[in-house]
């Protein structure tokens, strides 16, 4: 991230009434009253939810939340202080986004649980980092400190080497102290996370033991955490914050992170596109949901909101924003990745699909011409974005028009006779 500040300093914001459509849907997660009553919510239904709706429920309460007066205020003070002119809609997309990146620390992507835009906006957002003596495993170097490792490493995910995209320092943060036993060895160790990093834990839901991931700071004594091929481990104790260390931040290409010194595999997604797209809204300036993930046969897919149907059996992992201009008929789409130091139009399955041995697609990084294009790497979504840009009323004509042109050729052929 930038050191230096970009456009107004973060206001303090005060959540607002939700409509009935939208707070239906949703349970508060303090309730009575607490310190987060109105700013941190919980999904009803989340897990039983297809993709398209889990987006479409995201983009209702986008649509909701961008009517507060102060989220237009400062989307217009940020694009007037980046100097953007009133019609240049691209220029106001870039300041958003450099706003949202430098403003707002990596947290959650939207799941079951997320925060109003007003109070990530008012806090930074919370922080979903590591100590920098944290041990990661990279390939070729054994067990390193997360301060070393570059973008382009591979390092261990969730059972298996995953691409490291991006790494940046999030300066000094208050971290938690998670100590664990390994549930057949009965070996201790322990890690230290910031309190919203992501773990793997088993949690009963709908009256089954199912994986989820949770926020550390809502771990409980005897809590079961998930390692690697399945390995658990018992939560003993976890205090904090009890330090404030350097702390960094990784991006991964499978959103996975395995931490050898515990056994513990964690999380690092991302909750700033809320923001990002309430602002963009507020100015009435077009965005859809963009989410991207990896499927069975391994390769890294993208679908984009209303574009085509969702592809199955994907493991969807991360969420951004493809954004548009001019409002209302938007001639020129690009992506926008709130939660990497990237410019507007970087998009990782674009740039991780180049040359991939002929199996994947050399996706545009920078803008997708009214999203009739190619939208994702496998076969299936080739088909789909071939088939929609065939002009389908056209073809019929012309079939209709051989048809008509044959039978009338017969009926001359007939009365000849």
């Amino acid at each position: 991230m930038s050191s230096a500040p970009q456009g107004p300093p973060r206001p303090q914001l005060a959540p607002i009434e939700l409509s009935a459509e939208v707070r239906k849907h949703l349970e508060t997660v303090d309730a009575g009253g607490g310190p987060n009553q109105g700013r941190l919510w919980r999904i009803k239904g989340w897990e039983r939810m297809t993709m398209p709706q889990r987006l479409a429920f995201l983009r209702l309460y986008v649509e909701d939340v961008a009517r507060d007066p102060a989220i237009a205020e400062l989307a217009g003070k940020i694009v007037m202080a980046a100097g953007a002119a009133s019609r240049d809609h691209a220029a106001q997309w870039k300041a958003l986004l450099k706003w949202v990146q430098t403003h707002i620390y990596y947290a959650n992507e939207p799941k079951e649980q997320f925060r109003s835009p007003q109070y990530s906006i008012s806090t930074g957002g919370p922080a979903d980092c590591l100590p920098a003596s944290t041990l990661l495993r990279v390939r070729g170097r054994g067990d390193v400190p997360i301060s070393t490792v570059q973008p382009g490493e591979e390092i261990w995910g969730k059972d298996d080497w995953t691409t490291v995209e991006a790494i940046v320092e999030k300066g000094f943060l208050p971290v938690s102290l998670v100590e664990v036993t390994n549930t057949v060895t009965g070996q201790s160790s322990k890690f230290h996370a910031t309190r919203d990093h992501k773990v793997y834990a088993l949690k009963f839901v709908d009256g089954r033991l199912t994986e989820v991931r949770v926020c550390v700071h809502e771990l409980d004594r005897d809590d079961i955490l998930i390692g690697p091929f399945k390995a658990t481990f018992r939560v003993g104790l976890r205090a904090g914050p009890d330090a404030y260390p350097r702390c960094f931040d990784i991006q991964t290409s499978d959103h996975y992170v395995f931490l050898p010194e515990c056994g513990v595999t964690v999380s690092n997604c991302d909750d700033c596109g809320i923001v990002l797209a309430s602002l963009g809204h507020s100015l009435r300036l077009p965005w859809k949901w963009t989410v991207s993930g990896l499927s069975r046969s391994r390769h890294k897919v993208r679908w984009i909101e209303g574009v085509g149907r969702a592809p199955t059996g994907v493991d969807w992992s991360h969420i951004y924003l493809a954004v548009g201009w001019p409002p209302f008929r938007p001639k020129a789409w690009t992506f926008a990745d709130p939660s990497l130091d990237k410019p507007l139009g970087w998009d990782a399955v674009g740039r991780s699909m180049e040359g991939v041995g002929g199996r994947g697609v050399n996706v545009p990084t920078d803008e997708l011409p009214e999203m009739s294009g190619v939208m994702a790497g496998d076969m299936a979504d080739r088909v789909v974005g071939f088939a929609r840009q065939i002009p389908w009323p056209a073809v019929a004509g012309a079939l209709l028009a051989g048809v008509m042109s044959y039978e009338y050729g017969a009926y001359r052929r007939k009365g000849a006779r």
